[in-house]
């Protein structure tokens, strides 16, 4: 089919357009119909109103000259294809003319029909391709801005080089903003660590989704899932990104796991065991509570297996052949049941079956199990507690009545209507108005708005009584709900042996407050700041305050800085420790007297059981320390006296021994010398007795112990005539005696120990000699013995003891401890002293 072109020729040379005309005549495949404008201005007209294919255009017209014509046609026609026609070949002209917008250009004379023809033709191609690509871009451009997708195009260094509507709005910028940005202005730290790895696989040709968190304008964080790929633009490869706002799948998978969670959670806290099979019995569900229940052991749970579980929960009830019948049944059938199991433990456990449904089809089945055995039991206490409530309510002590909000006496239980002198079933037909005296009616409304109002009310009130007199009760009133409906209930107790002793109380209060102000004590008492809140006539006379100056004020305004600091130290310690304290202040009076006190203080608390203040009692014991100060004086100098007794007794004690040793030495009388040397021994343990008393500043009393162990030890050192063959051995305990007491021991040791050394080991014989002090039986009685493993004693020794001076004074020396003196029967020497210690006299005491 010959296709048929329409093309205006300007051109104000008639002959050109001839020419043209002609050239276009017969083409072949294309006819032209050629029309013709002189001027540009008529040609414009023309265009505006006819369907031209193509505008032939000479630029020298007599309205219009160079390329403004042709800038004038385009801007009249943008989408019409233009071949410029040109007298002479100027090749910046023809470079300008196709950049303004000329298909072509042709210089008059120099084209034939062929060429002619093949340019308007290309012209009009070009131009219609030019329209199509146009058209296919505007296409795309919508898709792309109207793409319900975000859609961006990155440069390898990641800059946004274009995106679309939707991707600058989940990102809440305009997309004027987002030409200038970079991917780092969105990737959160997370994302922006992958993106160099991404980058280079995409560019490598590796198309890729994967999930980013961006940041939104506003700062938060959003999820995307990102579908990318490289595209090639010329010659420049970019990344082709579509991006999915996935925050609300995100959210509905969070949802759905949170659901689950909570399901799996529900399960197993829930007090119920849940059991869910299928059709064929087979186990899909279980909680922790159905096995805890049951009992079933793990590997029966694992089998899955409904019938393996029955078998083993049958052995637990009562009646397994009942309840297998019925839950058969139930598998049989749609119906939901609910029934008690009773277990052969005792337990009761409730069971409640049903259907399990899915799109309309019976898929299996639910069986619920809770233990209501403690329910049971509960409901069975309660019936029992509801017993034991109406028990007390009937034989409560106090007086209980329980009223309606119109004041109507609902209940009364005996003791309320003994106390009023009424029947019980006499007070239901009576009302407030009855029982209350007329001023305590009078204040009914108010009370009952107030207990009508919640809380519970304490107070006092009087009623009448049956025969007329007045009873004052304290009344406790509480709002309780029965069955739904509002009731009052007051406790009534009896206050009339209250108010006699609350009178009594005052009249000892008024009494105390008596003997407090009569005490020669100063009694007071403070708060926590240390002002004072009592204050008796006593401690007005040290402070020399009245009561009224005191009152409220501290202690800083009655003595001086020094004194009241002290005092407010010492108060602070007493309420920090929370305990009563005895100590001693000084302080001076308002005579300007130094005085000393014994002051007792303690906490007071308040009714939250915090420390308010305190308490104190001061006792003036100024004269009294004076006196133990002259007192003291006087002992220190008796102790003196008493040392000095000490040290020159033993002195002199020391000075007839060495008489004695001197005299000793001198004699050439064997018995001379042997008297000499036993009276010398005496003499010393009664100097060493001296000597310890005196060293040891103690001076009434002595460790036996220790006297003896030194006594026996330089006695046997000067008595034994060869120290390598006999040996002294000492086992004594600690006892403490009086000096009237030891001193007979001492003598008593050096005797016995004298005895054995001179009697016991003849002719160089070896032996040992003990000498011990015990409490007998633990005491208060001691046991002193002195024995050795010498010859013993001889067969004459009971006639021989009459005659022995040693022995004598052994017997002697003994009564005067009050003890006994017992021998042994022989061979071995034993000799054991038993006596009780006497008290130490009181002056033992001062030191």
């Amino acid at each position: 089919m010959t296709e048929t072109l329409r093309v205006l020729v300007v051109e104000d040379n008639p002959a050109d357009v001839d020419l043209i005309r002609e050239a276009l005549l017969d083409t072949g495949l294309v006819t032209f119909d050629v029309l013709s404008e002189s001027r540009l201005a008529t040609a414009l007209l023309r265009l505006d109103r006819e369907q031209v294919d193509l505008v032939l255009l000479d630029l020298s017209l007599p309205d219009s000259q160079g390329l403004t014509t042709l800038q004038r046609l385009v801007r009249s026609q943008p989408d019409l294809p233009v071949i410029i026609l040109t007298g002479h070949e100027d090749d910046t002209v023809a470079v300008d003319a196709v950049r303004q917008g000329a298909q072509d250009i042709l210089v008059k004379g120099r084209f034939d029909r062929n060429l002619l023809s093949r340019s308007i033709r290309f012209a009009v191609e070009r131009q219609g391709a030019a329209r199509r690509l146009v058209e296919n871009e505007m296409r795309l451009r919508a898709q792309f801005d109207l793409a319900s997708e975000g859609i961006l195009t990155l440069s390898p260094s990641g800059d946004l080089l274009d995106v679309n509507e939707s991707f600058a709005r989940m990102h809440g910028y305009t997309r004027d903003e987002m030409q200038h940005m970079n991917l780092r202005d969105l990737d959160t730290s997370g994302t922006a660590a992958l993106v160099a790895e991404r980058m280079h696989r995409l560019l490598a040709g590796e198309t890729q989704t994967f999930l980013v968190e961006h940041y939104h304008k506003d700062g938060h964080v959003f999820p995307l899932e990102v579908s990318a790929n490289r595209v090639t633009a010329g010659s420049a490869s970019v990344i082709l990104c579509f991006h999915r706002d996935i925050s609300g799948r995100i959210q509905e998978e969070t949802l759905a796991r949170d659901r689950e969670s909570l399901l799996a959670t529900t399960l197993a806290s829930t007090i119920d065991g849940i059991l869910v099979v299928d059709n064929e019995g087979r186990t899909i569900l279980t909680n922790p509570r159905f096995a805890e229940i049951w009992g079933i052991p793990a590997d029966i749970l694992e089998t899955r297996n409904d019938e393996a579980m029955l078998d083993f929960v049958l052995e637990q009830v009562v009646d397994p052949d009942a309840f297998k019948r019925r839950v058969a049944s139930l598998y049989a059938s749609d119906d939901t049941d609910m029934e008690s199991i009773h277990f052969k433990d005792g337990r009761i456990v409730e069971r409640y079956s049903l259907p399990l449904i899915s799109g309309g089809e019976h898929i299996g089945r639910v069986w619920s199990f809770r233990d209501v055995t403690t329910k049971i039991r509960a409901e069975q206490e309660a019936r029992a507690s509801n017993e034991r409530f109406r028990l007390l309510f009937d034989r409560a002590v106090d007086g209980i009545l329980i009223l309606s909000p119109d004041g109507k006496v609902v209940a009364v239980n005996e003791s309320f209507a003994r106390m009023h002198g009424y029947a019980q079933r006499e007070m239901t037909a009576l009302t407030m108005k009855d029982l209350d005296t007329p001023e305590a009616y009078r204040h009914l409304p108010e009370k009952m708005t107030h207990v009508l109002a919640g809380g519970s009310h304490t107070f006092e009130v009087e009623h009448l009584h049956h025969d007329g007199h007045v009873i004052p009760l304290e009344v406790t009133t509480s709002l309780v709900t029965v069955n739904g409906e509002p009731l009052i209930q007051e406790f009534h107790r009896d206050i009339t042996e209250r108010r006699r002793t609350t009178a009594a109380l005052r009249e000892n209060q008024s009494l105390l407050a008596t003997i407090i102000d009569g005490t020669t004590d100063p009694v007071y008492v403070k708060d926590r700041d240390g002002r004072y809140l009592l204050f008796n006539h006593a401690a007005e006379l040290v402070t020399g305050r009245t009561v009224a100056e005191t009152i409220g004020k501290g202690d800083m305004a009655f003595f001086p800085p020094g004194d009241a600091r002290v005092i407010m130290a010492g108060d602070q310690k007493v309420m920090q420790e929370q305990v009563v304290s005895s100590y001693e202040e000084m302080l001076t009076a308002a005579d300007g007297r130094l005085m000393t006190f014994w002051s007792t203080k303690g906490p007071i608390f308040d009714a939250a059981g915090h420390v308010s203040g305190l308490f104190g009692i001061s006792r003036d014991i100024t004269e009294r320390k004076a006196a133990a100060a002259r007192l003291e004086a006087l002992l220190q100098d008796r102790e003196a006296l008493i040392k000095e007794v000490h040290h020159r007794v033993k002195n002199n004690l020391q000075v007839v021994s060495s008489l004695l040793r001197l005299e000793s030495s001198r004699s050439t009388l064997p018995d001379t010398r042997a008297a000499f040397k036993e009276m010398h021994g005496r003499v010393r343990s009664m100097a060493m007795l001296h000597e310890m008393l005196y060293r040891s500043g103690t001076y009434a009393s002595v460790d036996l112990g220790a006297y003896l162990r030194r006594l026996a030890t330089e006695a046997f050192r000067a008595m034994a005539h060869s120290p390598s063959s006999v040996h002294l051995r000492l086992n004594l305990a600690t006892t403490r005696l009086g000096m009237d007491q030891a001193s007979p021991c001492g003598l008593l040791v050096n005797e016995l120990l004298s005895n054995s050394l001179e009697h016991g080991f003849p002719d160089g014989r070896t032996g040992e000699v003990l000498v011990e002090l015990e409490a007998v039986d633990g005491g208060p009685r001691v046991r002193l013995r002195v024995s050795d493993t010498g010859v013993g004693l001889p067969a004459d020794f009971a006639a021989r003891r009459t005659e022995s001076l040693g022995l004598q004074l052994v017997a002697d020396l003994t009564r005067q401890l009050g003890g006994t003196l017992e021998i042994g029967p022989g061979p071995v020497a034993v000799f054991t002293v038993t006596f009780t210690p006497r008290p130490e006299p009181a002056l033992a005491g001062a030191a």
